[in-house]
């Protein structure tokens, strides 16, 4: 509020009030200067008489008080944006309409490496990589006939030749200035354009991988397929040999037939695997709703013989029906409870126990037994082609089994591992993603 004091009145206290009476002022007015409600300072007017009306100078005063607060405000306001102009770390400049600057903050000087002055002589069109002048010309034009915040990507060419690419951020007011703030991306795009390397030659390197996977996949189907023969003759030729001298072979002899035909069974049957090994990518059968309940019943029907033979004991319920390819689940399941089977413990009847679990993207299946169990250092081993942890003699096999296991959920589009503890027993987990049948 607006303080008034004289010497006849001393109701407010006035700071060197004993200097302002020897000046000879009898009456003294404080005018506060507002800005937008806030004070910001105050005009003092004194006198040494009283020549004007009271009113009239209060009406003088607030109007002066009311100007001078706007204007010292905007002083204020503009010593603050020349600072941010001066010390932004990124290029911000004012242009004309026809792209001269009219104004550019140190950071733009470095940036081009020209002065300042030197740059006020120039077009930022002057700037632009001959490559992309035409799209930043047209850009530009569009900012400046639309009165718009536009925003593109460009490359300019510094004082010393050197390519920096610049992102702009420009609008144009009515008074025909462009003001534009650039930041400088180069970095960011160097490392675009080397993950797109990247990308292109991943993709190359993916393409050349699958059309290697597609020849050996064919180079192991024709060879599984035409060594078959080849053992078929071996091994009966072997057969008929051991029949017709039979009688005249020591038992050293009929031994060594013996290994043989088992030694080519046993290639037939590696033969076998690797047939459905390499087929499993290019079965492409039709996909149809299965109650996994129904998979075990016929896999543990197929392994019935075994079953008996180890006493052992499967147990499984509310397992789900997936919408999946039957053929595959039946040589999953096959293998891993053939898998079970066979390195189980003499000592204790096998327990197999088959659950499952219903999320939100997928059914989690597990298969758990009470077998030998496996260290930790092999889990990963254990799905790769023809890698045994046992010597032949202990348990059979040709380690095939579960490395055709991984293919088959690798097609599925799921994943398959292992959690064991030797001794004890382990546990498969199948993960199924669901789709928009069974989901």
């Amino acid at each position: 509020k607006i303080i008034r004091w004289s010497v006849s009145n001393r109701e407010f206290p006035v700071h060197l009030e004993n200097e302002i009476i020897d000046a000879g002022i009898q009456k003294m007015t404080a005018v506060p200067i507002i800005f937008n409600s806030i004070v910001i300072g105050a005009i003092l007017i004194a006198e040494d008489e009283d020549r004007i009306k009271y009113n009239d100078k209060i009406l003088v005063s607030e109007e002066i008080g009311l100007q001078l607060g706007a204007e010292i405000k905007r002083k204020q306001l503009e010593q603050e944006l020349s600072k941010i102009f001066n010390f932004s770390p990124d290029v911000v400049c004012v242009i004309n309409n026809s792209g001269k600057f009219k104004r550019i903050n140190p950071a733009g000087c470095s940036l081009f490496g020209y002065h300042e002055r030197e740059l006020l002589q120039m077009n930022i069109i002057d700037l632009v990589h001959p490559d992309d002048f035409l799209k930043a010309k047209r850009k530009i034009l569009v900012f400046i006939k639309k009165e718009q915040t536009v925003y593109f990507e460009s490359r300019f060419i510094t004082r010393s030749g050197n390519v920096r690419w610049m992102a702009w951020t420009a609008s144009s007011t009515e008074d025909g200035y462009i003001y534009s703030i650039g930041k400088d991306i180069t970095d960011r795009k160097k490392s675009e354009n080397q993950l797109k390397i990247l990308n292109e030659n991943l993709l190359k390197q993916t393409e050349k991988l699958h059309i290697s996977n597609e020849e050996l996949e064919q180079f192991a189907y024709v060879a599984s397929h035409d060594l078959q023969e080849p053992l078929r003759m071996i091994t009966s030729f072997l057969t008929l040999i051991e029949k017709k001298y039979h009688d005249k072979l020591d038992d050293k002899g009929l031994g060594y037939i013996k290994f043989a035909v088992e030694g080519a069974k046993n290639m037939r049957q590696i033969i076998l695997d690797l047939l459905h090994f390499s087929r499993i990518s290019d079965n492409e059968a039709i996909s149809e709703n299965i109650d996994l309940s129904d998979i075990i019943n016929d896999v543990c029907l197929l392994q019935s013989k075994l079953i008996s033979e180890k006493k052992a004991q499967i147990t499984f319920k509310n397992l789900p029906i997936i919408f999946s390819m039957r053929h595959y689940l039946v040589q999953l399941f096959q293998n891993l409870i053939s898998n079970a089977l066979k390195y189980s413990k003499d000592s204790v009847p096998l327990q197999i126990k088959i659950t499952s679990e219903t999320h939100k993207p997928h059914y989690l299946l597990a298969v758990h037994d009470n077998g030998i169990g496996i260290e930790k250092e092999y889990y990963d081993k254990i799905f790769i082609l023809f890698q045994r942890l046992h010597r032949k003699d202990e348990y059979q096999g040709n380690g095939m089994g579960l490395a055709i296991t991984k293919k088959i959920m690798d097609k599925l589009n799921g994943k398959i591992w292992v959690e064991s503890e030797v001794g004890v027993g382990s546990t498969f987990y199948i993960m199924i993603p669901k789709n928009k049948v069974n989901g």
